[in-house]
């Protein structure tokens, strides 16, 4: 008799796990049975309470029946929620196994650009695409492996309200996925398989915009020669660009440089008058489409009401543009600000800022009738010198002439280039439809890739999707294998396949007994190599009514069950090559089981799948050394791992060395007697404030810093090749 799924947690916990999205069912596509799996999400968030643990693929009927039931989630040696483990326990220790897109689908990599699936899988190339991790944010997500899944009949085209692809005519259809109908795309927050998709879902695609560092030049090139130019092509987006004198070439590169990947080519050019201008630009993003729409409300440039993003930054990025230094016999240094363009309402508002910022007075001149300038004053108590000392370190060397000769030697802090961030934005579905197996929809034949990354996801053609336990259950008189998540995957059509053809006739299946098995490909290799093996491997079976792990008779191959009495001496057992790892359940204490990675496979998995530069920082940030980084890795990627390591090591010291200069100079502005709120006036909206404070308390900022810092490139050793791993 199968037991009801009330029999095995209580059903308002269930739904409460359905609500909160750690626990997704499935219906099949004809029949009144469902798969009930735990989800992304309770993997991300870590929710395994009894309802997610056992909710691991189980099948019930539509009056609540168990029809099969899988192993319940296990875990990791090590990792258990109950704690330490009995290495004298008696154990059962078998081996542990492991486990589409056509062949023009564009990948997104990491940084801009495309790659398509068949050049990926078929030169098995490590490449970084675009992911997503816990949190929502796009990140990297590098290629770990290439499966090549063999002819596919069952495809999909699904259109989106939104461009999903950057490639010039993207092949006539620019919003538009073609995949196979179990692949898992991110939907309505959730991965599901791209046939239950529908018109009116939302999908996850992606956008670029510039990074902080970009924007924060942007806003504040446009206090002076900035500029925001629409695009004239793209609705929406818009360009940032500034000229200057061929004598400040060097500050144009600079602003070039901070520009970064989001800099666009521009040939020099001369003025009307006959002077050469080089420029500095940017490509056209949606992000500047906004600040457009900020600064230039009526189409000319108009200064916002809101003024808080005004920095230290900010001001020295004026005074290079637009300010020049007045001198005075017996007076300090004062700064004039042209702003012929604002209005006077506009400067007075600045002039308010400044003096928010800086504790200077200002006042407003009559340029000849061109319009207004911003005049900072020295002050009673030389206020100006405070402002000095807070923006000259921002001034680039090659623009110090505009600022007082006792200033001058100031350290220079070169801002961090700017980035092409990838973002995630929301698509609506605009219709799912079937495509027919034929040679005019398939000239390049029909058979389906996939990709495994570091996130367990990326996007193709800018749409975010994912990557798939064969489970027994009864049908019709008969049996069929569902996967944990599908009844209608291509995997679980193959797999049921192979069961009708090879051992339906053959097979006795004990009743009350679910079997599982490890479907696997020819070709579909993740670390372990099974060769051509196309078959279905038992992996043993579930007694349904306990949820009891059993042994079962199979005609077919199975994992192989060692002689290892005990957790202990399984962890004691030598390495196999090529082999993953174990598999130990617990006969004595109920669904108790675990799984032992050994140490050849964890390092060429780390090898394989975790050895990029963000990694390394990850594992410095956490206290390791360089050499203990490199333990376990092959001695030509030891050097990688200390230029990592110094690079890195060299960012922190120099943002360090930066702010405490800047710490000192403004401790040297102040007036004697200040307090810790002159302080925090005086450092303002410093990019280096956090650092400034901690510095002020006298204590060390490293650590801080260092969480702070990513590495310049997430790229693995130049000398990776296959024949590493």
């Amino acid at each position: 008799m199968s037991p009801h799924i009330s029999d095995l947690f209580d059903l308002a916990d269930l739904a409460q796990a359905i609500g909160d999205g750690h626990v997704r069912v499935q219906v099949h596509p004809s029949l009144p049975l469902k798969i009930i799996n735990y989800t992304e999400r309770a993997q991300y968030e870590r929710v395994w309470t009894d309802v997610t643990r056992q909710c691991r693929g189980l099948i019930v009927d539509e009056h609540g029946r168990v029809l099969a039931r899988p192993y319940a989630k296990f875990f990791n040696y090590g990792e258990h929620p109950e704690g330490s483990l009995d290495l004298a326990a008696r154990a059962v220790v078998s081996d542990k196994l492991d486990g589409c897109f056509p062949r023009g689908t564009a990948l997104n990599l990491w940084g801009g650009g495309t790659v398509t699936i068949d050049e990926v899988v078929g030169g098995r190339l490590p490449v970084t695409l675009v992911g997503m991790d816990e949190h929502g944010e796009l990140v990297p997500a590098t290629v770990t492996d290439w499966h090549r899944n063999g002819r596919k009949d069952h495809w999909l085209d699904i259109e989106v309200g939104a461009r999903v692809s950057r490639m010039s005519g993207s092949a006539g259809h620019p919003n538009r996925l073609r995949v196979t109908v179990n692949h898992h795309i991110w939907v309505n927050g959730d991965y599901r398989p791209a046939c239950e998709t529908k018109p009116g879902d939302r999908v996850t695609t992606q956008t670029w915009r510039p990074s902080d560092e970009v924007i924060r030049l942007v806003r504040a090139s446009l206090l002076g020669d900035g500029c925001i130019l629409s695009s004239a092509t793209k609705p929406g987006q818009a360009k940032y660009q500034e000229s200057h004198s061929a004598k400040q070439a060097d500050y144009a590169e600079a602003l070039r440089k901070v520009l970064g990947d989001c800099a666009a080519n521009r040939s020099d050019t001369r003025s009307g008058c006959g002077s050469h201008m080089v420029w500095a630009g940017s490509r056209e993003y949606e992000a500047l489409g906004d600040l457009r729409r900020e600064w230039y409300p009526d189409g000319v440039k108009r200064v916002p009401a809101d003024l808080s993003w005004m920095d230290d930054y900010a001001v020295a990025t004026w005074l290079m543009d637009d300010g020049c230094r007045q001198r005075f016999k017996l007076q300090a240094d004062r700064i004039c600000f042209s702003t012929h363009s604002f209005t006077k309402e506009e400067i007075e508002r600045l002039g308010h800022r400044l003096t928010e910022m800086y504790g200077v007075s200002y006042h407003l001149c009559d340029d000849s009738g061109r319009g207004w300038t911003l005049v900072v004053n020295s002050g009673r108590k030389q206020q100006i010198q405070r402002m000095w000392a807070a923006i000259t370190p921002h001034v680039h060397p090659s623009m110090r002439y505009k600022v007082p000769e006792r200033y001058r030697d100031a350290l220079y802090v070169e801002p961090q280039p700017g980035r092409e961030v990838a973002v995630p934005r929301e698509a609506e579905v605009v219709s799912v439809s079937s495509v027919e197996p034929n040679k005019r929809n398939f000239p390049s034949g029909r058979t389906g890739f996939d990709v495994t990354t570091t996130t367990h996801n990326y996007m193709a053609r800018g749409v975010l999707v994912h990557n798939s336990l064969g489970i027994l259950y009864p049908v019709n008189g008969g049996h069929a294998i569902a996967t944990r998540g599908s009844f209608s995957s291509d995997q679980a059509l193959h797999a049921t396949g192979l069961w009708q053809e090879r051992y339906a006739g053959v097979t006795t299946v004990e009743p009350g007994i679910t079997y599982l098995f490890e479907i696997i490909y020819p070709g579909n290799r993740i670390v372990c190599d099974y060769g051509d093996l196309d078959d279905l491997v038992l992996l043993g079976g579930v007694e349904i009514a306990t949820g009891m792990p059993v042994q079962v008779s199979w005609p077919g191959p199975a994992a192989t069950v060692f002689e290892y009495a005990s957790l202990g001496e399984a962890l004691k057992a030598p390495p196999r090559p090529g082999a993953e790892g174990l598999v130990v359940r617990f006969p004595d204490h109920g669904q108790l089981m675990t799984k032992i990675k050994q140490s050849d496979y964890v390092a060429l998995h780390r090898i394989v799948t975790g050895l990029n530069a963000r990694v390394v920082w990850e594992r410095l940030g956490d206290g390791a050394t360089p050499a203990e980084v490199c333990e376990g890795l092959p001695d030509e990627f030891h050097s990688w791992v200390r230029n990592v390591a110094a690079e890195l090591t060299g960012r922190r010291d120099q943002i360090v060395a930066l702010a405490w200069a800047e710490h000192q100079g403004i401790v040297a502005a102040l007036p004697d007697g200040w307090t810790r709120k002159d302080y925090a006036k005086a450092a303002g909206r410093s990019r280096n404030r956090a650092w400034l404070f901690l510095l002020l308390d006298e204590k060390d900022p490293s650590d801080k810093i260092w969480r702070t810092l990513r590495p310049s490139s997430d790229d693995r050793p130049a000398n990776y090749s296959e024949d590493t791993a």
